[in-house]
C-alpha cells in the first residue's frame, strides 16, 4: 500500500514539473514594463483663474490684476518607457483686469486673451502623468485711459507643471500651474504709456479626448 502511495506521489510530482517546464519564463522587468497609453494626439477644453501684477511706468506704480479665462488646448505625445515627451498648445479668452478701486478712476487695463505654445516632458505611472512644460506665449491686452483705448500684442514666455490622469481609454483630465512673463509694451492713449506685465500666475484645469492620427 505504501508503494502505491509513493508511486502516486512521484507521478504527481513529475507531472507538475513537466507542466512547469512547458510554461514560459517571464523576467521581472518584463512583468513591470510600462504600457504605452500616452502616445497620440489630444484636444480638449480648459479654464481657470489668474492673478498677478503689472507696472504702469507713467504712474510709477504697481497694480494687482486678477480674473478668469477659458478656451481650448491640444497637442501630441510620444511615450518612451515611462517618459513622455510632447508638444502642447492652447488658446484662451480672458478677463484679467486691474481692480477698479486701485487704478485711477475711469482707467482700465485688461488681458483679453492669450495663447501658449509649449514643449512638455513628463514621467508616467501607468495612467498618471506628472509633467513640466515651457514655451512661448502671446497675449492681447487693452489699456483704457480717460475713454481712449489702445490694444497691443504682448510677447513673452511661460513655464509650469501639472498632473494629468487617464480616467478612460480615450479621456484624460489635468490640473496645472502656469507662470507667464509678457514683458512690457507701449500703449498709445494718446500719449505713450509703458505697461510691464512680468508676473502673472494661473491655475487651470482641463479635460481632453485622445486619438491617434499618426
Amino acid at each position: 500500500m505504501k508503494r502505491i502511495l509513493l508511486a502516486g506521489a512521484a507521478f504527481a510530482a513529475l507531472s507538475t514539473a513537466a507542466m512547469a517546464a512547458d510554461m514560459p519564463i517571464m523576467a521581472p522587468e518584463a512583468a513591470l514594463a510600462p504600457v504605452d497609453i500616452w502616445s497620440g494626439q489630444y484636444a480638449g477644453i480648459q479654464g481657470g483663474f489668474a492673478w498677478g501684477e503689472f507696472d504702469d511706468d507713467t504712474l510709477a506704480d504697481t497694480f494687482d490684476a486678477e480674473g478668469g479665462f477659458g478656451g481650448l488646448y491640444y497637442g501630441s505625445n510620444w511615450q518612451f518607457g515611462n517618459w513622455v515627451l510632447g508638444l502642447d498648445g492652447s488658446v484662451s479668452f480672458a478677463d484679467i483686469s486691474v481692480d477698479d478701486d486701485a487704478y485711477p478712476a475711469g482707467d482700465d487695463f485688461k488681458i483679453q486673451g492669450f495663447s501658449a505654445s509649449r514643449a512638455r516632458v513628463g514621467y508616467a505611472f501607468d495612467n498618471v502623468l506628472l509633467y513640466a512644460a515651457g514655451g512661448f506665449s502671446l497675449a492681447r491686452a487693452e489699456l483704457d485711459v480717460a475713454g481712449v483705448d489702445d490694444d497691443q500684442w504682448l510677447k513673452g514666455f511661460t513655464v509650469g507643471a501639472g498632473l494629468e490622469t487617464k480616467f478612460a481609454e480615450n479621456w484624460s483630465a489635468r490640473i496645472e500651474y502656469m507662470y507667464f512673463n509678457w514683458g512690457d509694451e507701449d500703449f498709445d492713449v494718446p500719449a505713450a504709456v509703458n505697461i510691464d506685465v512680468e508676473d502673472t500666475h494661473m491655475i487651470r484645469a482641463g479635460i481632453a479626448y485622445h486619438f491617434n492620427l499618426f
